[in-house]
């Protein structure tokens, strides 16, 4: 998609090459190598998590005819973003090792960012592991590095270069604009909703989501209240009879997400029908003891729908057989084209993000042309 952007936007795929070759060896290691002569070349080299062909190696797991047993070892080797971790250093490595300019690293998300603080004993701070590993990875030859939505904003800190961290905030209050402004099918007007995060760590998020959209904003408490309490009547008199919107870094399991919306229709009145922003949508196939399959997003259908990003890679078709559950998803393409054509040109990434933040407020929303903007809009 940023390939497709850059060529689009800014005509230049005459300068734009693709020499990186990946293999995967059946014992699980993995081969990379730069196919051609990079040298003295600056690099532009994006990473995503969760690739989706190992999703299609997956449907072909679940589909073949293997005993139960086998399914599950292969499902298991199968993690994704382990495997996409590996093939980002490895490729790291080789970059170190050869004749190459500067690095501009892309990652989709940061991996392992939810284990950001020793939250308990003997425990480790993997996102900064995981930081140390990158900078290993690339050598001095590391520029920046570019992420979409941190868990935590600190965690820019466990890098010791440059860290540029693309804000979604304002790509959501478009897309949300674009449903409850622009569209025919809207349920619920603008003014009848709430932002909220399901945890106070994303308050940030909710804030600043809910000044760009004018409306109250708060978060979901960890320890629920009980009815009557000071914080639900407070609650109450934000959310009774009016439809939530939550939003968050990243959806798993959907379990929190779900067990905050039984909350807030619950104890405070909030409508049924809900919304979220999440924009790393995870979403890990899992198996309880029993065997059972559980998809997360399945889990949502009927209660909440998503509004959601590419940086999880997933085929247009999925999300329009999902389509009770996914509202919207963002391309994230044109973005990161900006970024790049950013980095260089020279040019300020503060004015790319302004745009958006002015898209975001506009009052105009039909003279802006959002559609490529819009993965998919249900």
């Amino acid at each position: 998609e940023v390939v497709k952007s850059l060529i689009a936007k800014y005509h230049c795929d005459e300068q734009i090459d693709l020499p990186g070759f990946s293999k995967d060896f059946s014992c699980g290691e993995i081969f990379t190598q730069i196919g051609k002569n990079m040298a003295k070349k600056n690099i532009h080299f994006f990473q995503s998590f969760y690739d989706p062909k190992t999703y299609y190696y997956i449907n072909q797991i679940l589909n073949s005819n293997m005993e139960e047993d086998a399914k599950k070892e292969l499902l298991m080797r199968s993690l994704t973003e382990n495997r996409d971790i590996m093939e980002m250093l490895n490729f790291g490595d080789a970059i170190k090792r050869s004749r190459t300019g500067n690095v501009l690293l892309y990652m989709t998300m940061l991996p392992y960012s939810r284990q950001d603080k020793k939250d308990d004993g003997r425990v480790p701070i993997s996102a900064k592991l995981m930081a140390d590993l990158i900078e290993r990875a690339f050598g001095k030859k590391l520029e920046a590095v570019n992420v979409c939505d941190l868990h935590a904003q600190q965690e820019q800190g466990f890098f010791d270069g440059p860290v540029l961290v693309f804000p979604i905030i304002p790509l959501y209050a478009i897309a949300i604009r674009n449903n409850f402004e622009l569209s025919d099918k809207v349920v619920v007007q603008m003014a009848d909703n709430v932002i909220m995060s399901p945890d106070s760590g994303g308050l940030k998020r909710a804030e600043s989501l809910g000044n760009l959209l004018k409306l109250p904003f708060n978060f979901v408490p960890k320890k629920r209240p009980k009815h009557g309490e000071a914080e639900v009547r407070k609650l109450v008199e934000m959310i009774q009879g009016k439809s939530v919107i939550f939003v968050d870094d990243i959806g798993d399991s959907y379990n929190s997400l779900l067990k905050a919306r039984e909350f807030l229709i619950r104890d405070c009145g909030a409508n049924e029908l809900m919304y979220a922003c999440i924009t790393h949508n995870v979403a890990s196939i899992s198996y309880n003891d029993k065997g059972e399959r559980r998809v997360p997003e399945q889990t949502l259908d009927g209660k909440i729908k998503l509004i959601t990003t590419n940086t999880v890679p997933r085929e247009l078709v999925y999300y329009e057989k999902n389509k009770n559950i996914y509202q919207t998803v963002i391309n994230l393409g044109e973005p990161f084209a900006d970024l790049v054509y950013c980095h260089q040109s020279g040019k300020t990434t503060g004015d790319v993000f302004d745009t958006y933040k002015q898209m975001a407020k506009t009052n105009d929303l039909k003279s802006c042309n959002i559609s490529k903007l819009l993965l998919y809009n249900a």
